[in-house]
């Protein structure tokens, strides 16, 4: 019933407000379009009245310009006033003028007429005129090109509307003699004639007096030059519109006042009574049918259904339906209700079956929930998790958390099996009492069950209702035992990765293999927990181990390790981890390995565990021992640890190496300098004996002979000069071999080919051995000059030590280039050396020379040689490739 009578009074209090707002809607709008016709009917009248004038206005000026372009007048000003003037009163009378005057330069009167058209009888000059009659005046027009001048002058007579115009010939011509005015009186005669043009009543007052006059006051003052015009409202049934006219000069002279009827108010408020009584009318019509409508249609079925929907909440059986048989809106209602209790039905089942499979995950879940009450009365616990730690599914509180009442009684007597500190129970207490009081808490906590050590993790959150009122905590205990095992076993590995760091850097500081071994096995026992360890190299040819550096341990005290047999499985751990290659673990306890424990120094068995590894570099190999009294000491992640350590130390021992390897390459390299410096010493010896001995001499003869030709009989001189030519042809070939010695000029010029097969037809010639020569790929293929300089002079230079040392009548070269590849190999069955001792104390200049030439263009040099069966050399020398894919030739003619 609430219902019903709320509707009716919002449709009420719509349609009462519909009604106010149209009403107020159609006076804002209808109104002022009324007004705004009333006043643009105001504005045209005036216009009309404007209009009127100003055709009075046309008038006299036709008038000024009929008379101004005269002969006569122009004369009689000419004449100063003593010719007979046309401006007679019958004239004005004729031309409905009031004034006509002709007006000096002046600005003296010459001729005038004043004439009352009205009373027939002429009248006195007004003397407002005279006055304005000056010289500068704007009424006077003293110039042809003038044009004429109109406006309203007050006078005593009343508003004069006067024209001025300059006073030509008949024909336009000047100059100007003086100014024609002519006038007509705004009398009110004339007023009425404007009045019946425009059909309204006109009224003139002049300015001054209408500030003050009664149906004139209220606009005057609102009128001014910029705003002339105005209209306002004298009744309801007629209103006012003024126009101030303004005199010659700009000033406000006199205000005319048009009375108007106001018919398109009346018409505007008969119709908006008009249509404010049709709309109540209809208004109320509407509201009559719109609440019997809405309590027909919809009140009475809404109140059924309400009635059903509350039986259906009074039993609630959400099977039950609602009934609604109508098809609208109301139907559909009635269809989404039926829905909605469908739904409702599901999602109890659905959230029964929620509950139930919560239920289930929370006992299947590995962490522990717990929930307090807000009475402070017990503590449930729930899930799998505490059932296993032997936790009960509740623990009942004396309904305070202080900490200092604490139970008495033991912690079995409430059915946990946990073993917790009174210390680790009060801040359990303490955390519960801050979660009530709205905090969110995280904190982690110790127990043991069955000599087994936990780590919990718990997190306490305060419940509330949906209002907002505490209403208990909850909180959830996570094991996390294995994740604090894990915790420490990184911070184990951070601690050894730290440690691997500083023998790293201890490493980089050592360049002595022995030093590197000693500091090993003393940052061991620093910093890896390891009572002792020790360190030998593998000697390859006895098959030994000899300890070379220890710690915590005798270094005295270790035997020299042997290898018996390579296969035997009973040997030193030390032993086996080199065969192997592989780290081995052995302990006292290790089953099956008391054979091999038996094997280890007395020294050695006092330790309860060992571990051996390889270490091995490219020139050398090593076993590291690592000793430890505590059992388990080498698990799989330990001997991960140690192989790191073991791979740092063959960084650093192959750094040794590489340092010694370089230190003898450098003192090699001096040598060979030294050598070099030698053999060029040598060289520069052997051609200065040369170029003394023989040469010097043959120069030495020839130039005897040249200085003795003056005292030669004439007979005998050509015999003379014949000897002197034989000793140039000496010394020109003593020079050549010289030169072919140090350089054959064929290299440079034909290449490489060209140049051996003269080498070697030479050296048979000189040496008589025979030299078996074969090539392949060389045969027109140039290559870079230092390329085909070695390759000579290597040939050259194993040729030469075969016919001072081998003993032989034939020798072998062959040449092969393939693949960027060009292979020397020279070869002789002759007496055969040594060749590690020949390089070692330096005895074989040249097969140093050799090794040098080779190595500076990036070759090798290969010897096989065994005493009484020969010498192999074997030279590899690259070929540089260029961008095209050719072999450079670049060649210059000096050569080198």
């Amino acid at each position: 019933m609430k219902l019903r009578w709320t509707i009716i009074g919002l449709i009420l209090l719509t349609l009462l407000g519909l009604v106010a707002v149209i009403s107020i809607t159609l006076q804002s709008n209808l109104s002022p379009l009324f007004h705004d016709q009333e006043q643009q009917h105001a504005s045209l009248t005036i216009r009309q009245v404007q209009q009127a004038i100003e055709e009075r206005y046309r008038l006299l000026e036709n008038t000024a310009a009929n008379l101004a372009y005269s002969d006569a007048n122009y004369a009689l000003l000419q004449s100063g006033g003593r010719a007979s003037s046309e401006l007679t009163s019958n004239r004005l009378a004729n031309l409905e003028m009031n004034l006509v005057a002709l007006v000096s330069l002046d600005g003296r009167v010459i001729n005038a007429s004043t004439y009352d058209l009205s009373q027939d009888q002429e009248i006195p000059f007004p003397g407002e005129i005279q006055a304005h009659l000056q010289a500068g005046d704007a009424l006077l027009r003293t110039a042809a090109d003038q044009e004429s001048m109109r406006g309203l002058l007050r006078t005593e007579t009343g508003p004069l509307l006067l024209v001025s115009a300059p006073v030509l010939r008949s024909d336009g011509s000047g100059p100007a003699q003086g100014t024609l005015l002519v006038g007509r009186f705004l009398d009110a005669e004339e007023l009425q004639r404007i009045s019946q043009v425009v059909h309204l009543p006109l009224a003139l007052k002049d300015y001054d007096s209408a500030l003050t006059a009664p149906g004139f006051s209220d606009a005057a003052g609102l009128l001014n030059t910029a705003s002339p015009n105005l209209s306002l409202p004298a009744s309801e049934s007629e209103m006012h519109a003024y126009q101030l006219l303004s005199d010659l000069y700009g000033q406000p002279a006199y205000v005319l006042r048009v009375s108007l009827n106001r018919t398109a108010v009346r018409s505007s408020q008969l119709v908006l009574n008009y249509l404010l009584i049709t709309l109540a009318a209809s208004v109320l019509l509407f509201g009559i049918i719109a609440v019997l409508s809405i309590d027909r249609l919809l009140l009475a079925p809404l109140q059924r259904l309400g009635r059903q929907v509350a039986q259906i909440g009074q039993h609630g059986d959400l099977s039950e339906r609602v009934t609604i048989a109508s098809r609208d809106e109301l139907g559909r209602l009635g269809a989404d209700i039926n829905q909605m209790l469908a739904d409702l039905q599901q999602s109890q089942r659905r959230r029964q079956e929620s509950e139930e499979r919560f239920g289930r995950l929370i006992e299947s879940m590995d962490d522990m929930v717990f929930t307090l009450d807000e009475g402070i009365t017990q503590i449930n616990l729930y899930g799998d998790k505490a059932h296993k730690l032997g936790l009960p599914e509740s623990i009942p509180l004396p309904g305070s958390l202080e900490a200092v009442e604490l139970p008495d009684r033991p912690l079995q007597d409430y059915g946990i099996a946990l073993n917790i500190s009174a210390e680790t129970l009060r801040n359990h207490l303490v955390s519960l009492q801050q979660a009530l009081t709205g905090q969110h808490l995280s904190f982690e906590w110790a127990a043991q069950s069955d000599s087994q050590d936990y780590s919990f993790q718990s997190v306490l959150s305060p419940m509330t209702d949906d209002k907002g009122r505490m209403t208990g905590v909850v909180g959830v205990t996570r094991d996390i035992s294995e994740m604090k095992r894990l915790e420490n076993t990184l911070r184990q590995r951070v601690s050894d990765l730290n440690a691997l760091n500083e023998v790293s850097r201890a490493f980089l500081s050592q360049l002595e293999a022995q030093a590197i071994m000693q500091e090993s096995c003393r940052l061991l026992v620093k910093l890896f927990d390891v009572e002792a360890a020790w360190v030998g190299y593998f000697n390859e040819e006895d098959m030994t181990v000899l300890p070379t550096a220890a710690d915590g341990i005798e270094l005295a005290r270790l035997p020299l390790l042997t290898t018996q047999n390579k296969t035997a499985s009973v040997q030193h751990p030390a032993l086996v981890a080199l065969r192997d290659k592989a780290p081995v673990v052995i302990g006292q306890d290790t089953p099956g390995v008391s054979a091999i424990w038996d094997t280890l120094a007395p020294i050695e068995r006092a330790f309860n565990e060992l571990l051996a590894l390889p270490v091995s570099t490219d020139g050398s190999r090593a076993a590291l021992v690592i000793f430890s009294r505590q059992k388990n000491s080498f698990l799989p992640g330990a001997i991960q640890l140690f192989q790191a350590f073991s791979n740092l130390m063959t960084i650093a021992l192959s750094n040794a190496e590489l340092f010694n390897q370089v230190r003898t390459d450098q003192a090699r390299l001096q040598l060979l300098s030294h050598r070099l410096v030698e053999i060029q010493e040598d060289d520069r010896r052997e051609i200065a004996l040369e170029l003394h001995d023989e040469i010097g001499q043959l120069l030495t003869g020839l130039k005897i002979k040249l200085d003795a030709a003056g005292a030669i009989p004439a007979g005998d001189i050509l015999k003379h000069l014949e000897g002197a030519r034989q000793l140039a042809d000496d010394l020109i070939k003593k020079v050549r071999n010289l030169s072919l010695d140090l350089r054959p000029s064929m290299l440079d010029d034909l290449g490489l080919l060209p140049a051996l097969l003269w080498h070697f037809d030479r050296y048979t010639s000189l040496t008589g051995i025979r030299v078996q020569f074969a090539q392949r790929g060389i045969d027109g293929q140039r290559f870079p000059p230092n390329l085909e300089t070695t390759a000579y002079r290597v040939i050259q230079e194993g040729l030469t030590n075969i016919a001072r040392h081998a003993g032989v009548t034939e020798a072998t070269v062959r040449t092969i280039y393939e693949d960027q590849l060009l292979t020397i190999q020279i070869e002789d069955r002759g007496a055969g050396f040594t060749a590690a001792e020949a390089l070692e104390n330096g005895s074989s200049r040249g097969l140093l020379g050799m090794r040098e030439r080779v190595a500076f263009v990036g070759g090798s040099l290969t010897i096989d040689s065994v005493p009484g069966w020969g010498t192999l050399l074997v030279v590899e020398l690259p070929v540089q490739q260029t961008g095209n894919g050719g072999v450079s030739d670049d060649h210059n003619p000096a050569g080198g």
